[in-house]
């Protein structure tokens, strides 16, 4: 399974986005790019492996940038 199969909306396939608006160390929201779908989920790490590689991949982006999270 790659990236794009990983990150595909549920209702109409196109892309998922972290809405990091929204993110916290205890919640993450995705959004569609096309339809506008989101999905939220208030301590990801007590979902699947999909979820909790995700806010990893954000925690270390924002290792990086220089924001904690």
């Amino acid at each position: 399974m790659n990236i794009n199969e990983l990150l595909a909306c549920g209702k109409c396939s196109a892309k998922m986005l972290v809405d990091r608006v929204f993110l916290t160390h205890d919640h993450l929201e995705l959004y569609c790019i096309r339809c506008g779908k989101r999905d939220m989920y208030h301590n990801p790490q007590k979902f699947g492996a999909k979820i909790r590689w995700i806010m990893e991949v954000e925690k270390r982006r924002a290792r990086i940038a220089g924001n904690p999270l």
